[in-house]
């Protein structure tokens, strides 16, 4: 039992026993050893509640990319740096693009996605100038939302802009958010 809490350990003191055990006797050494280590786990959980960071609420970005799980935590971080960035609520459309090109979205309903990053899991105590709705993000249903931002450019966007009447939208405004995205996008490297 001096093994019990590394089952490789265990498993090498186990086939040393002579004689063998029976086949019943491993049945219930094996359910106690399971139950002790579930029971370990639980009390550890509870003494060290303050240590242990739960995944934050997702609705809206994929669990695994390329195979390999999402670290909400970190991805809640790289987000993090990427609020402190930004100076007013429209700025959340180029953070929704740079999450949208890196692959992480997974619902692109913007109230979902406005929900979720105000809920306490995430970043609830934005300032007023910052606080947006899926409104802010769909005001950009078109060119901008339907394209990635590395591949905007000013042809493209102008014929657009004057195509649908988009008089909201400065000549310039593709150019601007080009730009946040680009620094955004930063927040992912390394």
């Amino acid at each position: 039992m001096e093994h019990i809490d590394d089952i490789n350990e265990l498993a090498a003191s186990v086939t040393t026993i002579h004689p063998m055990p029976g086949e019943d006797d491993f049945q219930a050494l094996f359910l106690a050893i399971a139950k002790y280590q579930w029971i370990s786990g639980k009390l550890y959980e509870q003494s060290h509640s303050a240590c242990i960071t739960s995944e934050p609420y997702n609705k809206v970005f994929h669990t695994n990319i390329n195979g390999k799980p999402v670290d909400f935590n970190r991805l809640r971080k790289q987000i993090g740096q990427m609020v402190s960035m930004i100076e007013r609520k429209n700025h959340w459309f180029c953070i929704y693009s740079v999450l949208k090109y890196r692959n992480l979205i997974k619902d692109p309903v913007a109230t979902h996605f406005a929900e979720q990053m105000q809920s306490t899991d995430w970043f609830p105590h934005l300032p007023d100038v910052l606080r947006f709705t899926g409104e802010t993000l769909t005001e950009y249903n078109g060119y901008l939302n339907d394209t990635s931002f590395p591949t905007w450019n000013r042809d493209r966007y102008d014929s657009f802009r004057l195509r649908k009447g988009k008089k909201k939208w400065s000549p310039d405004l593709w150019s601007k958010f080009q730009r946040l995205c680009y620094q955004l996008d930063e927040c992912f490297s390394g």
